[in-house]
C-alpha cells in the first residue's frame, strides 16, 4: 500500500498473513486461525488456502479472498479426522493507509447434508513484535498496563448490552491478567499495543452488537475471539 507491506503465505497454515511492516519495521509476524469444538474440547486449525484470488484490484483498495478448510491442530487424536468447516477471510487494503480490513467467516456450507456445528471458541490470533517492554490498552475507562511476562489486558462483552433499550451494567467486563478493573453495559470493542515507535490496533466491530466476544493482548499476541464465553446472569444473554 506504500506504507504497509502484507506478506500472505499460499503452502503454510493460514495465519492471515505471515508478516506485517509498517514504514519498514515489523509489527506482526504470523499468529494462528483456529477453534475449539464444544462437546469434544477438540481443536482445529486454518489449512494452507486452496484457493487465493483478488476480489477487487484498483488504483486506491484491493481485496484478497482466501478460502480453505480447517484440519484437527497438531498432535491431537481425534477419532473422526475430518473437519466439516471451512473459511472465507477478505482482507482489504487501501493505498498509502495503514488499516487493514479482516472479514473473516467460519463457513459451515454443504449442500449435501445437514450438519450442526457446537464451537467452545474461535479466534484469530496475531503475533505482535512488541516484545515485554510494550504497554496495551483497552477501550474501558482505566484498563491499561505493561505486558510483561505474565501480564495481559483484556475486555470481554460476554452479554447483550441493552434489554428493551435499558443499560445492562455486567454486560462487558475488562481487565489487567485475572484481575477485573472495569465493567459496564457495553464498550467500543478495540485493543492497542504500542511500544516506543510502533502501534498495532484492533478493533471488532460486532464486539457490542453479536456477542460473546473477547480480546487480548499479552507479550506475544493480540487475540481477537469472535466467540467465545459468555458472562454469567440471564439478564441479556445471547441466543447461542
Amino acid at each position: 500500500t506504500g506504507p504497509m507491506h502484507l506478506v500472505i503465505s499460499r503452502t503454510g497454515p493460514f495465519t492471515l498473513f505471515d508478516s506485517v511492516q509498517i514504514d519498514g519495521k515489523t509489527v506482526a509476524a504470523g499468529g494462528t486461525v483456529d477453534y475449539v469444538e464444544a462437546r469434544t474440547g477438540e481443536r482445529y486449525i486454518a489449512c494452507p488456502p486452496r484457493l487465493v484470488s483478488f476480489e477487487y484490484r484498483g488504483p486506491l483498495r484491493v481485496t484478497v479472498r482466501l478460502e480453505g478448510r480447517y484440519e484437527p491442530a497438531p498432535g491431537q487424536q481425534i477419532k473422526d479426522g475430518r473437519c466439516r468447516l471451512k473459511y472465507i477471510t477478505r482482507l482489504t487494503a487501501w493505498a498509502g493507509r495503514t488499516d487493514l480490513r479482516i472479514h473473516h467467516i467460519l463457513a459451515n456450507s454443504n449442500s449435501r447434508q445437514v450438519y450442526h456445528a457446537n464451537i467452545r471458541t474461535a479466534s484469530l490470533t496475531i503475533r505482535h513484535m512488541f516484545g515485554r517492554g510494550a504497554e496495551a490498552i483497552a477501550a474501558a475507562p482505566g484498563v491499561a498496563g505493561r505486558l510483561d511476562d505474565n501480564g495481559s489486558v483484556w475486555l470481554h462483552q460476554g452479554k447483550l448490552s441493552r434489554r428493551y433499550g435499558n443499560p445492562i451494567g455486567d454486560a462487558a467486563k475488562a481487565g489487567l491478567g485475572d484481575r477485573t478493573v472495569w465493567t459496564g453495559s457495553s464498550s467500543n470493542g478495540w485493543l492497542a499495543v504500542r511500544s516506543a515507535d510502533r502501534a498495532l490496533l484492533v478493533c471488532d466491530r460486532d464486539f457490542v452488537g453479536d456477542p460473546p466476544r473477547r480480546l487480548l493482548a499479552d507479550s506475544q499476541r493480540v487475540v481477537v475471539e469472535y466467540i467465545t464465553d459468555k458472562l454469567p446472569g440471564r439478564e441479556g444473554e445471547p441466543f447461542i
